[in-house]
């Protein structure tokens, strides 16, 4: 992207790392609660209601198979769900060996993250896609979606992550800026209740209504 359909939010953001834990070092993710929903200004009270109930443990499973084919990982090391956190079991001969194990639970917990993440995206209808690219000579991994909302112009949200956890998150072609903040809000209670840490910075917001007879999309399809 970015175009100058609809309104826009532009956000700089830090995603705290989630590497793997022993066993008994694990934490479920919190829960999500009335007070935290009034403060984020959700008022989908359908939305409240499904997100309350999600049992996010069979999409942990699914992120973390997603996240060992796409890093095909072949290694020793054990990585599974346990009690809503990633976890890793695997024993190590000599520091080289400790050291690999180190670097691997590494990658797999930065990838598994992006993959939670769109998996969030997926759960708010959005079509995605991920991508690896050099940006400031830093690998960054990005999740793009594509949302049909109307016939005309999709809705658009993107995360780039780098591998410091600094970021951007963008949302554009929302109809309204009530639209685009509710949607925001939505995004940030499931992060909160898949327990990955997003922290806001700098922020940019920008746009105006759709006008008329204006079309744009399926450009996640034309890249």
């Amino acid at each position: 992207m970015p175009c100058n359909i609809g309104y826009k939010n532009i956000t700089r953001i830090r995603v705290a790392p989630k590497l793997p834990q022993e066993f008994k070092e694990k934490v479920k993710a919190p829960k999500i609660d009335k007070t935290l929903l009034d403060n984020m200004g959700v008022e989908d009270t359908v939305f409240i209601d499904w997100l309350t109930g999600l049992d996010i443990n069979p999409l942990f499973e699914e992120a973390l198979n997603r996240t060992l084919r796409a890093i095909g990982y072949t290694g020793n090391a054990k990585f599974q769900i346990s009690n809503g956190e990633l976890a890793i079991k695997a024993q190590f001969m000599t520091p080289k060996e400790k050291q690999q194990l180190e670097t691997a639970a590494k990658n797999v917990g930065e990838r598994f993250q992006i993959e939670v993440l769109a998996i969030i995206a997926q759960l708010l209808d959005y079509t995605t896609m991920t991508s690896n690219k050099v940006i400031g000579g830093k690998k960054t991994t990005i999740v793009e979606g594509e949302k049909n909302e109307s016939a005309d112009v999709h809705r658009y949200l993107s995360v780039a992550v780098g591998s410091n956890g600094n970021g951007v998150l963008t949302f554009e072609h929302f109809e309204s800026k009530s639209v685009l903040k509710e949607e925001r809000a939505k995004l940030m209670l499931l992060a909160q209740k898949f327990g990955i840490k997003i922290r806001f910075s700098e922020e940019h917001e920008s746009g105006q209504p759709i006008a008329t007879g204006v079309e744009h999309h399926d450009f996640l399809k034309q890249r």
